[in-house]
């Protein structure tokens, strides 16, 4: 099933990198070792568009896979921390440093921002796979993997777009979110000898009826 194979490869890559990379804390029973995966993601708060209740369900059905098939991660068991930030930067950061703290040996998430986060987790060494951040300043941290491309990645898009028509000049009507998108089309444009005319924010009318 698509809901379980995606998540079940992720964190099979995420505890082999772990692994591989270095010691990290465990608890052993027996002759097994128990590694604590750390899951940060957004169930409630503010932050559209959120997939926490979904990715959640995939997650703990991805790790019972895992646990229950002997030949996937021998003499390992994985076990679940999780927390909802909210899809907020300061919370998601005090979550991932208690985490980082008591010993997680890998991260899954956050959800929303993740850049802060990013480093946090490069600071440790410990891997990080964000199943839905778009922040695209996190794709230059090395511990740092995403499964959904970053906001930046469509301006290549739209620049080829422009070329394949012949289009030198146009303008950017664009919301304050996708501030950075604007700026990365903006620098794209001037590598591409593409003329921007006009650079203009605006503010989403609609916003007022979402708070």
């Amino acid at each position: 099933m698509h809901v379980s194979t995606g998540p079940l490869l992720w964190l099979f890559v995420l505890m082999q990198t772990s692994l591989a990379i270095g010691p990290t804390a465990h608890a052993a029973i027996g002759k097994k070792k128990v590694l604590t995966v750390g899951y940060l993601t957004a169930i409630k708060g503010e932050l559209k568009d959120r997939q926490g209740l979904a990715v959640s369900g995939a997650v703990t059905m991805a790790l019972n896979e895992i646990n229950s098939n002997p030949d996937i991660l021998p003499n390992v068991t994985l076990a679940l921390r999780w927390n909802d930030t909210r899809g907020d930067t300061v919370q998601a950061t005090r979550a991932l440093t208690e985490m980082l703290c008591d010993g997680v040996s890998a991260l899954f998430g956050p959800e929303g921002p993740c850049h802060v986060e990013a480093i946090v987790a490069q600071a440790r060494n410990i891997p990080m796979i964000s199943y839905k951040c778009s922040d695209y300043k996190a794709s230059l941290v090395p511990t740092f993997a995403r499964t959904e491309p970053p906001d930046t990645q469509v301006t290549k898009s739209v620049i080829s777009l422009l070329r394949y028509y012949n289009w030198h000049k146009f303008s950017v009507i664009h919301e304050h979110a996708w501030e950075n998108v604007a700026q990365s089309l903006e620098e794209q444009a001037k590598t591409s000898n593409l003329t921007i005319n006009h650079m203009i924010a605006v503010q989403d009318p609609h916003i007022c009826c979402e708070k």
